[in-house]
């Protein structure tokens, strides 16, 4: 296989390797390298050594899908790509974008028992779903909302956010096969959703006055966040995963930066965050605490 790599600048360019139709061995050494910086550098990604494999399989697919004939021209329309959306495929393509109703049960229960009553004060009280996939979590964030006592005097501003456009827009939709629900979940989600009927039977949709309460939105983490501290809490679950311990720091920094003191930050069980706690304090696992006495938003008394 011949390679030729030239210089424009200070970016690399490469030229066509394998056909698109190959599955293996598609990406150079130089192509795998290429493709770890732009990761990096736009999407906090750490694409490691073992995951070369899993990225030759993947953007093969990509090409396939795009219909390109080489790795060198998915760079360069991959780099020039004002809209966001081949970003959004190279994402979907390199991440698992697993989720489920009442994922990790145990965050639900500390957010209606501890968390959801420091809103009763307040007129209104903003969430944000930081990795929103395709709706599992703010869908679940809400059921437990109108679940909740505070629910009859306070407002809710629920924040969904997610780089990938394609699951935005399923999340946006609100609708759902019911093997999407585990007996539990369905129980808890049911006072919000409407079942399909005839044609639309076995799906399950969120009632649309309450999907109002949900502002969907694509965001980066790593572009700058375009609030500040205005969040009871954040829920940033099993994305950070992605990242290098550095990356997890920054981002660490930036969510915590947007929380009412006294708010919370949850975490993926899996996400320990040892010493990147900044001016966040340990609760339990997964949950971390901004410090400082809990503030009423700041709209409460307006």
């Amino acid at each position: 296989m011949r390679v030729s790599v030239q210089n424009r600048g200070n970016v690399d360019t490469i030229s066509p390797c394998l056909p698109a139709e190959a599955d293996t061995g598609l990406l150079s050494t130089a192509d795998f390298a290429r493709l770890r910086r732009f990761a990096k550098q736009q999407i906090g990604l750490n694409l490691h050594d073992g995951k070369r494999h899993l990225a030759d399989a993947r953007v093969s697919k990509e090409l396939r899908r795009l219909g390109l004939g080489s790795v060198r021209e998915y760079f360069e329309q991959l780099e020039q790509d004002a809209s966001g959306d081949l970003l959004s495929g190279l994402v979907d393509s390199l991440t698992t974008n697993y989720t489920s109703f009442f994922r990790e049960p145990e965050h639900f229960q500390f957010l209606e028992a501890t968390v959801l009553p420091m809103a009763a004060q307040w007129q209104e009280c903003r969430i944000w779903c930081a990795a929103s996939s395709t709706g599992e979590e703010p869908y679940s964030i809400l059921a437990a909302w109108h679940g909740h006592e505070v629910s009859k005097r306070t407002r809710l501003k629920l924040l969904a956010s997610d780089i990938s456009t394609r699951v935005l827009s399923t999340a946006q939709q609100g609708v759902y096969p019911e093997d999407r629900f585990s007996p539990e979940a369905l129980q808890r989600m049911r006072p919000i959703l409407l079942k399909g009927r005839r044609s639309a039977d076995g799906l399950y949709r969120v009632r649309p006055e309450l999907r109002q309460q949900v502002e969907f939105r694509r965001l980066n983490l790593m572009h700058p966040f375009p609030f500040g501290s205005e969040f009871l809490c954040v829920f940033c679950r099993n994305a950070m995963i992605y990242f290098d311990r550095p990356t997890q720091g920054e981002v660490v920094a930036k969510l915590s930066r947007c929380l009412l003191p006294g708010g919370y930050l949850f975490v993926g069980h899996s996400e320990s965050l040892g010493d990147l706690v900044g001016d966040l304090e340990y609760v339990r696992p997964a949950v971390y605490r901004k410090r400082g006495v809990p503030l009423a938003n700041a709209r409460a008394n307006d």
